[in-house]
This record gives C-alpha cells, structure tokens and sequence, in this order.
C-alpha cells in the first residue's frame, strides 16, 4: 500500500504518548504532503475533510522554515474562502453568517462517513461566534463572492453560471464522499502506526473501561478488534 496510498489516501495517521513533568501527553497525528494539503484547501480534490476542518480556528504551532510557514497560512486563507464559497450556494438565500456556516457544517457531515451527536454543528459555531461572522465576508471577498447586507442579514451574490458549477462541485463531493472516507479507514486499519495503543486509550476514556496492551492486540489491532468487543460486552452486562 505504501507511497501509492500516501499519495491518493492520505493523510498518514499515526499516534503518540510523550512524558512532559510527570504527565502523559497523547496525540493523534494526521501528516500529508504540504502540496496536497494546500491542493486539498483550495478546493481542488474530491475531499471535504481538509477546508472544512480549516475553515474552523487552527493554530500553527512549529514550522520547518518561513517559506513553509507561508505556504501553510495561505493554504488556510484558501480554505476559508472555499467553505465560505460553498456556504454561498448550500445555506439560505439570505441569512445571518451562523446560518451559512450551520448549513454547510450540515451537509459536509453528510457528505462525510462520520458520526457526530446531533447538533454538533452548532458547538462548533458557539465556540467563536464572532470569529465566523466576521470571516464569512472576508472569506466571499476572497473566493471573489459579492454580497448584499441589511442589518444582520446577508445574501450573496453568486453569478448563475458559478451557482451551477459549484452545485456541480458538491454534487460529487456529496457522492464520493463516504467511499473516500472507507478507502482511508481501510488503509488506516492496515497502516496507522499506534493503532492499538490509541483504541484502548479512546476506549478508556469513552467507557471507563481499562484493557491491557497484549503484543497480540499491538501487532494485530484489526484481528483483536472482535475480541476487544465482546470483552467491552462482557464488562457492561456484568
């Protein structure tokens, strides 16, 4: 699977446990090319994942040199014009900023195979109220979206032609998107480094549940999954 599956699959996940004064910091962590990542948040892949995520607050922690530095916090700008661009065709006619965000979060979590409670869209716009509604008019201005105003309610102005082709756009992204999401799980279930380790350790937190890490489950987390299970069964009905 390999460098063919790093680069039509990515990203390459994999998960860490480091020592910091005395405690235990853990981290999923998701890598991919740095031209892929920015391909994928100018809306030019059949991903949703990378602009949505983007669109929402990240923060640039460390970079290799300025130069990278630069290309990431454009990539980022790229992003939110692309959600916002989306947001233009897929939300009301005419709304307030949260109304445009809430629709798109809607339907890429339908375009996407993930599980998420009900309402977890509008979590996500509680977080920052103020940051999305000050971003999507920035974000339109930058996807070269027009808009109208009327006291908190905005309409943008999307030429018929450019309504068409991104109704087109999420037409596949909308269909394509759950077999994408099945294709990377299949390649995780075979590549993600700390697999084991890191599915314990969500099942801890998620159930109270505390199984030991066997050099079986660790070098077969797919085969181990079943029995994982039926033991996580056991321990609930008990």
């Amino acid at each position: 699977m390999g460098a063919w599956a790093t680069r039509t699959l990515w990203p390459d996940v994999s998960f860490h446990e480091v020592e910091v004064g005395g405690r235990i910091v853990r981290a999923k962590v998701a890598s991919m090319p740095l031209d892929t990542f920015c391909r994928a948040a100018e809306g030019r892949t059949i991903d949703t994942t990378v602009w949505t995520r983007f669109a929402q607050p990240a923060a640039l922690v460390w970079t290799a040199d300025p130069t990278v530095g630069a290309r990431v916090v454009r990539a980022v700008a790229y992003a939110a014009a692309t959600a916002a661009r989306f947001a233009a065709v897929l939300g009301p006619e005419s709304g307030r900023p949260a109304d445009f965000w809430l629709a798109l979060f809607r339907q890429t979590y339908s375009a996407e195979l993930r599980v998420e409670a009900p309402g977890r869209e509008r979590q996500i716009i509680a977080f920052d109220p103020g940051r999305f509604d000050t971003l999507l008019p920035l974000a339109w201005q930058g996807a070269g979206i027009g808009h109208q105003r009327r006291g908190e309610l905005y309409a943008p102005l999307v030429p018929e032609r450019d309504m068409r082709a991104t109704l087109a756009a999420w037409w596949w992204r909308q269909r394509l998107g759950k077999w994408l999401n099945v294709a990377r799980l299949v390649k995780a279930a075979f590549t993600f480094d700390g697999a084991a380790r890191y599915g314990l350790w969500k099942l801890q937190r998620h159930t109270g549940i505390d199984l030991p890490l066997t050099p079986w489950r660790e070098r077969h987390p797919i085969l181990a999954a079943p029995g994982v299970m039926l033991r996580v069964w056991h321990r609930r009905a008990s």
